[in-house]
């Protein structure tokens, strides 16, 4: 880049450069021409004067003047010369030279001069030629005269009616071309301002140089960071969008797909140059129990592009194997900083084995809660079973109870007989057996009680020694069978 800079500002100075040198001699010719107008002016006044008489003695008189009264003597006898109008015009020109060693140089030439000394040189003649030939009316070049440089302007003069006077034997006719005046322009002076005012362009110039280096090479050491920062984004950027396990996209305001991650191969079978040349591919692999809900997923109104507004949706795809697949998505608007709203950003992520785990969840749920119904069947009827136990003990106890206080009613009532010792001994053998027996009946009454949750528990006091000998005695007649 600083290689073109360069480039662009050597091409500045050589362009401003060049335009000032042709300044310079367009203004090196504009001082020319007004020269040449000056000498036509010259030349016209004295050729309406019919020339001009001046002392002999002053002018020398003019050989090549072939005129009646070129030398006439005054009547106060004083000698006078007929100076025509070039002739005065050659005088000027060589007095103008003379006081200046760097000198305008006029001269008049022709092709048929009269004098010898304005015959032209190779390149007037060859524009005095093109004058003739009409081909233009006047020319210039930059050539040097006695080793400095000058501009040479010609000019064409035309012959007119008071040129005869001089110039008819030639052959001239009113309206021909009778010669030029060359005007030689000293650049000398001009050059040295030009080359003052070319180191200041070229100074100027260096400084813009110097400046759009520097800056040049602070913007590239920015844009090298830049490049650096972009890459490294970049980087990033690839090895989050690209090399993602979930399958994003970027879809635009007009509904084009503009991004897709490669991972949409690993989950669909397609590429994603597939998915980008083929627009209608998405719709065709998405369930077709689930397109309607997909395609008005996100609705078409203003909410749909509200920064803070996500939209959520299952669904399910047929992939290229003809596999069918679950899949969440979630999608949301994307914006520019300036508040450019650029379509929505969306992300798949593959919940077919949550979808399966799901229906087996559900699968075991039914199946479970199938298995309580039937638990709860069989307790209800097994507290059914329960409470019939309970009432059926209860009714029993109260039955086996009437008759055993009759027994114990009647062991009472022959304890009172006339007994002897050993008939009053089994009595109160009965009579202890019979409160026993009575005691048990108690017991499974009480039972009951206590699956009815209606037991009620009291203190009461008891003696040991008493319950063993009641239970030596009932079991005395058992062990003298046995004879123990």
């Amino acid at each position: 880049l600083i290689v073109f800079w360069s480039v662009i500002i050597g091409m500045l100075i050589t362009v401003n450069i060049n335009a000032h040198y042709s300044e310079t001699i367009e203004g090196a010719e504009n001082e020319a021409r007004d020269h040449f107008r000056l000498n036509m002016h010259y030349l016209a006044w004295n050729d309406k004067m019919g020339g001009v008489y001046v002392q002999s003695d002053k002018v020398a008189p003019n050989p090549y003047l072939k005129v009646p009264n070129r030398d006439i003597i005054t009547k106060d006898n004083r000698q006078l010369t007929l100076v025509n109008p070039a002739y005065m015009t050659r005088m000027v020109y060589e007095s103008i030279i003379a006081s200046t060693p760097d000198p305008i140089i006029n001269k008049i030439t022709s092709l048929k001069p009269l004098n010898p000394i304005n015959f032209p040189d190779r390149w007037e003649q060859k524009n005095l030629e093109a004058f003739e030939r009409n081909e233009y009316k006047e020319r210039s070049e930059v050539t040097e005269i006695l080793g400095r440089p000058y501009l040479r302007f010609i000019s064409m003069f035309i012959t007119e009616e008071s040129c005869l006077k001089c110039h008819a034997h030639q052959g001239y006719k009113v309206g021909d071309v009778r010669g030029a005046i060359t005007v030689s322009v000293p650049l000398t002076k001009l050059f040295e301002l030009k080359r003052e005012t070319d180191i200041k362009i070229v100074g100027g110039y260096c400084f813009l140089w110097l400046f759009g280096t520097v800056g040049i090479a602070i913007s590239s050491r920015r844009r090298s960071l830049d490049e650096v920062n972009l890459k490294i984004s970049e980087k990033e950027y690839r090895t989050v969008a690209e090399y993602t396990y979930d399958w994003e996209c970027w879809v635009d305001p007009d509904s084009r797909l503009r991004y897709i991650s490669p991972s949409c191969e690993i989950h669909t079978g397609y590429s994603r140059e597939e998915f980008l040349r083929d627009t209608d591919l998405m719709e065709r692999i998405t369930h077709p129990d689930d397109r309607n809900e997909f395609a008005n997923h996100v609705p078409a109104t203003s909410e749909a592009t509200s920064q803070a507004h996500r939209h959520y949706v299952d669904f399910r795809i047929i992939t290229k194997s003809g596999e069918e697949r679950w899949f969440a998505h979630i999608c949301q608007p994307v914006y520019e900083p300036d508040g450019e709203y650029l379509g929505q950003r969306a992300s798949n992520r593959d919940i077919t084995d949550r979808k399966q785990a799901e229906e087996a969840l559900q699968v075991s749920k039914e199946t479970l809660q199938r298995q309580n119904e039937e638990l709860q069947a069989a307790k209800t009827a097994a507290d059914s079973a329960n409470i019939a136990k309970s009432q059926f003990l209860a009714n029993m106890s109260h039955e086996i109870r009437t008759p055993m206080n009759g027994v114990i009613g009647m062991t009472q009532l022959l304890e009172l007989s006339g007994l002897t010792d050993e008939q009053r001994e089994y009595v109160t053998a009965l009579k202890l057996s019979g409160h026993n027996l009575l005691s048990l009946i108690n017991d499974i009454l009480d039972l009951s009680k206590i699956e009815a949750e209606m037991v009620a528990i009291e203190l009461m006091d008891f003696s040991l020694e008493r319950c063993v000998n009641e239970v030596v005695l009932t079991q005395t007649s058992a062990a003298n069978g046995k004879g123990l």
